[in-house]
């Protein structure tokens, strides 16, 4: 049971560090600000240095997903 339940945080942890990666990408990529990015993405300053600095514990999946959405990329999700 506990192993399970390690898989799934962890399953969950790479969602969001590959999520915040796309973030990061797509501000180095347009060579936004922090200030910048975070009206672009509808969040504070703060959290965008957050997402930065990987602190996935802040945040979820869902907003992470709404993000990454407000950069003009779209992401698909597949269950094997």
């Amino acid at each position: 049971m506990q192993a399970e339940s390690k898989r799934i945080i962890a399953e969950k942890l790479a969602i969001k560090y590959q999520l915040m990666t796309e973030i990061a990408n797509w501000m180095v990529e347009k060579q936004l600000k922090q200030v910048d990015a975070a009206k672009i993405l509808g969040v504070t300053r703060p959290r965008v240095s957050d997402v930065l600095h990987k602190k996935t514990i802040k945040f979820t999946i869902d907003s992470l997903v709404d993000m990454v959405t407000r950069t003009g990329k779209q992401v698909c999700f597949s269950v094997q």
